[in-house]
């Protein structure tokens, strides 16, 4: 064995170019596959490392008739907590990021903030590295404020010293005493939180009267032994309903309980990006291992001869079989190794495309599940490069013997088994493409839907306090934002600016109820809801909003805050039919008095999307005026939205973050993009995957193109006396390139009539996420078809011309 495997080696050395091909190639696959397997198995399978993780579940609401998820409100998650006799442990928390200030009032930074229940770190099984975690006393009313600082944090500005536990830090205007220091990796729910604070519920906060006030309130769970989380959400709802006033909420918006593994926290909806990749790679690795098996191939085909020789002097055919097997598996487990290198890179671009996500409590890169998948892949492909590799095994030595060298013969076994291989390649090619224009053409349709205004040229951006709740006055704010509201204006390129408690596709939104005096609202016992938002007066001309009827509202209306209001065309025609609103009133409820105020309908303006492109909001929107929205009693934010309508919103943007720290100081800007930034963002995850799957479809059909090429010129090759027989016999140039055009367009036929069957069925797959376009496309599968056939062509072109420039007196000469 030890003289085949050095016999291997030497061969691997002597055709060094075929050798590396063959190693790269299989390389950048078996990299692709051990990265994406790494991060879903990560993701998906991999134990998370909290005792019990098992039971541990996230605990979801969703309301279906808004179709938006929604944070818990803390009479439903009381309702939870204690009456489930499926959880022995609930623990609710609350995260956000702000400023860090030191003992001296000194800004060190910002940070990811959770206030959180103290039961949290015994969920986690988190101990203090320094100090204590938090305790029930910590959270109760009237406590002093204190907090657990992270590990990372501890370092950065504490220099890891002890007598960090004498010291205070400054969030939100509030000095907290530190009480301890976490272990490295504790983080929770992300690995870059590094400050948690005591959170506990006051009676008021407890009452029936909050229960709709849904905010940024998550919570998680531990299921006790017996139970499943399959099962947890009908008990929720069960709870829900046993109490009038949480069932009257959850019936009028049509709420859901759910309960997930509490690895749903980091994976999100990356679970089908997640498979689809995994499907991708995969048929990129077997695209590629028939590209290698092509490679390999050509090299058993050069040393015919030498193989013959050795048959011809008493080997046996079990040691030539040997020595063929060792060379694949040498080749092999080179790529395997090259991957390896690979693999830290491939995780880096993963961690780019979104794929892979911060803050996850997992491992992701080498464990023994990726090691295992990587030798499954080396075994593969030594098995399928010895297959290759054999195949010439049925030959006539003495026929090869008498030939003169060149190579120019190989068995039709041969032939056909590269056919068959290369046919497989452009099958997988297709496929692949296939599911790619697919997802494309479904997140194009999906973009390119009516959002009720122009998005064009504007910018969109959060305002919030620069120290994050400070103890700063909100009118001191608010005239802040005021003045710096006014030299915006001022801006060379600003068209219009406006500000929103909710702009669309915003995070936040409020639904309020309202009373409408229509026909058959009298005696009904639920009153309808809509999204409400305080807008300043230029807000329908920032935002491109069509006005369909009466009047918008100007200067004055906005700084009296004047009781009028604008509703759109579906709140107009649904509850006034053919009557005229304008001048009707309306009563909305304002969340900060817990009444109905009534407002006059002054205008009707265009119906636009609030909240998702995947589905049509359920209601309808009432605007009401007011200068600065900031920090609105009763709207669950602390933060305004500005829309920059502007001529060059890259250059403005950057003239108006100058503008808020010379003029605004106190506020500071949580974001600032274009609104065609922000409405893409919302089908992010699925414009990331899509991005990736080109990236693998480019790289499958360059390796098909060089495998067909690869195929052709071999055939070329081998028959070259055959084409000079018959360029002597009276054949045409012309003839012979068509012969090779042929060939490859009957393996393209082939292969698309195997992959079309397999790409349907990639099609009804992916049907759920697709939008707009069925999944069996035309439009997708003739332009996949139209770009293999344009591959094919090319791939072609080189050798048949080979073919029609060869000379039969140089072939026959051969013979």
């Amino acid at each position: 064995m030890r003289d085949d495997i050095l016999i291997a080696l030497r061969r691997m050395r002597r055709k060094k170019a075929s050798a590396l091909a063959i190693v790269f190639l299989l390389a950048l696959a078996v990299a692709s596959v051990g990265c994406v397997f790494a991060v879903a198995y990560g993701l998906l399978w991999k134990p998370l490392p909290y005792p019990a993780q098992e039971r541990l579940v996230q605990l979801n609401l969703r309301s279906a008739k808004m179709g938006i998820d929604l944070g818990w409100s803390a009479p439903y998650l009381d309702a939870v907590a204690k009456g489930s006799r499926q959880l022995e442990a609930v623990v609710a928390y609350r995260q956000r990021e702000t400023s860090l200030f030191d003992d001296t009032g000194k800004y060190t930074g910002t940070s990811e903030v959770v206030s959180a229940e103290p039961g949290l770190f015994e969920l986690i099984g988190a101990r203090a590295a320094l100090g204590r975690t938090l305790s029930s006393d910590d959270a109760a009313q009237g406590a002093d404020p204190v907090a657990v600082i992270g590990w990372n944090l501890w370092k950065r500005q504490y220099g890891q010293s002890p007598e960090v536990l004498q010291q205070r830090i400054q969030i939100g205007g509030q000095r907290h005493r530190i009480v301890g220091v976490l272990p490295q990796g504790s983080g929770f729910p992300e690995s870059d939180v590094q400050v948690w604070l005591p959170l506990g519920f006051a009676p008021e906060e407890l009452a029936p009267g909050n229960a709709g006030s849904f905010g940024n309130l998550r919570a998680v769970g531990r299921l006790k032994p017996q139970y499943l989380a399959a099962s947890l959400g009908g008990e929720m709802m069960g709870l829900v309903r046993s109490d009038t006033a949480l069932k009257s909420i959850a019936d009028e918006i049509d709420l859901q309980a759910t309960a997930r593994s509490m690895r749903y926290l980091w994976i999100g909806e990356r679970e089908a990006s997640l498979k689809s990749i995994l499907l991708a790679v995969f048929l990129v690795f077997i695209v590629t291992t028939a590209n290698a098996c092509s490679l390999f191939m050509l090299r058993m085909l050069g040393r015919r001869q030498e193989l013959a020789l050795l048959e011809a002097v008493g080997a046996t055919a079990a040691r030539r079989s040997a020595q063929t097997v060792y060379e694949a598996a040498l080749l092999s487990a080179c790529a395997v190794a090259a991957a390896a290198a690979m693999i830290p890179v491939g995780l880096a671009l993963l961690r780019f495309f979104d794929v892979l996500p911060a803050g996850i409590p997992q491992a992701i890169g080498f464990d023994a599940a990726t090691v295992a998948a990587m030798a499954a892949m080396w075994a593969v492909a030594t098995a399928a490069l010895a297959a290759s590799g054999l195949s010439w095994r049925k030959q006539n030595v003495y026929e090869v013997l008498r030939q003169t060298g060149n190579g120019q013969t190989a068995s039709q076994a041969t032939h056909r088994a590269r056919q068959a291989l290369v046919v497989a390649q452009i099958a997988a090619t297709f496929v692949l493409l296939v599911g790619t224009a697919l997802l494309m053409r479904s997140s194009h349709r999906l973009l390119e839907q009516d959002v009720g205004f122009d998005r064009s040229d504007r910018l969109v951006g959060t305002i919030q306090s620069a120290r994050g709740g400070s103890d700063e006055p909100v009118e001191v704010l608010r005239a802040q934002i005021a003045a710096w509201l006014a030299a915006v204006r001022t801006v060379p390129g600003v068209e219009s600016v406006a500000l929103s408690t909710s702009a669309p596709f915003s995070r936040t939104v409020s639904v309020e109820a309202f009373h409408y005096a229509g026909p058959g609202n009298e005696g009904k016992r639920t009153l309808p809801n809509a999204y409400v938002s305080y807008v300043s007066s230029d807000y329908a001309k920032a935002m491109g909003l069509p006005l369909i009827r009466g009047r918008g509202f100007n200067s004055a209306d906005a700084d009296g805050k004047a009781p009028i209001a604008l509703i759109d065309e579906d709140l107009a025609k649904q509850y006034f039919g053919d009557a005229d609103p304008i001048g009707k009133t309306i009563r909305v409820n304002d969340s900060a008095i817990g009444e109905l105020v009534g407002v006059t309908v002054v205008g009707v303006v265009g119906r636009v999307r609030q909240r998702t492109l995947l589905s049509r909001d359920e209601y309808p929107s009432i605007y009401l005026p007011e200068t600065v929205p900031f920090n609105v009693h009763g709207i669950p934010t602390d933060s305004v939205e500005l829309i920059v309508k502007a001529d060059r919103p890259a250059v403005v943007a950057e003239l108006i973050r100058a503008r808020m720290s010379e003029i605004a100081p106190a506020v500071k800007f949580g974001s600032l993009i274009t609104m065609e930034r922000r409405i893409s963002d919302t089908i992010v995850q699925q414009i990331r995957l899509n991005q990736l799957l080109q990236i693998l479809a480019a790289i499958t059909v360059l390796l098909t193109a060089v495998g067909l090429y690869a195929l052709l010129s071999s055939a070329v090759v081998t028959r070259h006396r055959e084409f000079g027989i018959r360029m002597a016999l009276g054949a045409s140039a012309e003839h012979l390139m068509r012969m090779v055009f042929g060939q490859s367009g009957r393996m393209l036929m082939i292969a698309l009539g195997l992959g079309l069957p397999l790409a349907l069925l990639l099609g009804a797959a992916l049907k759920p996420r697709l939008f707009g376009i069925s999944f069996f496309d035309p439009v997708s599968l003739i332009a996949v078809a139209a770009l293999l056939l344009l591959v094919q062509i090319i791939a072609s072109a080189a050798p048949a011309r080979r073919a029609s420039k060869i000379k039969p007196m140089e072939a026959l000469r051969n013979e």
